[in-house]
C-alpha cells in the first residue's frame, strides 16, 4: 500500500463493516445477529445495546 501512496489510518473487521452498513440503529439497540454466508467462509456477529 505504501508503494501506491495509501495511507491507512485504521481498519475495520468486515462483520462490524456490515453491521454499520445495514443494520439500522434500533435493531442495533434492541439486538440482532448478523450472518454473513460467503463462499468459503461463514461469520456472525451479534450486536445489543448499540455495540
Amino acid at each position: 500500500m505504501q508503494n501506491a501512496g495509501i495511507h491507512i489510518d485504521a481498519m475495520v473487521l468486515e462483520p462490524l463493516a456490515s453491521g454499520e452498513a445495514i443494520l439500522t440503529d434500533i435493531e442495533r439497540e434492541m439486538g440482532v445477529v448478523l450472518v454473513d454466508i460467503g463462499g468459503g467462509t461463514t461469520v456472525y456477529r451479534d450486536f445489543y445495546r448499540g455495540q
